[in-house]
């Protein structure tokens, strides 16, 4: 995924990897963090791998909706394999007004 920017005008910032028991509430704050925190960096879109299919540690549609207060356009997808891939916005007021982060969350498996 690193390597896609060179199709576009982007610069990948890899977050490196979180651990599944570090708790929705641990991982939305790290993650808030870094989105927020770095606003002049322009970190407009957040790809992520893993934990958001159906098993009990895929949290991470949890961590964007409740920890960090995103909007689920879809979740699930009709194609195998990426079944589970998701996509949330997170909008903040900010001192330069609205700003709108845009989440795609894909599963692991497939990637």
């Amino acid at each position: 995924l690193s390597q896609l920017y060179t199709y576009g005008n982007c610069i990948p910032v890899d977050l490196g990897i979180v651990a599944d028991d570090d708790g929705y509430e641990n991982i939305a704050r790290r993650l808030n963090e870094m989105l927020w925190s770095a606003e002049d960096e322009g970190i407009d879109v957040l790809i992520t791998t893993g934990g958001v299919s159906m098993g009990e540690k895929d949290i991470m549609e949890k961590v964007f909706v409740e920890g960090m207060g995103g909007e689920v356009h879809f979740g699930r997808m009709n194609m195998k394999p990426g079944k589970p891939t998701t996509f949330i916005t997170i909008d903040r007021d900010t001192k330069k007004g609205t700003c709108k982060k845009l989440i795609f969350a894909l599963p692991g498996n497939p990637v």
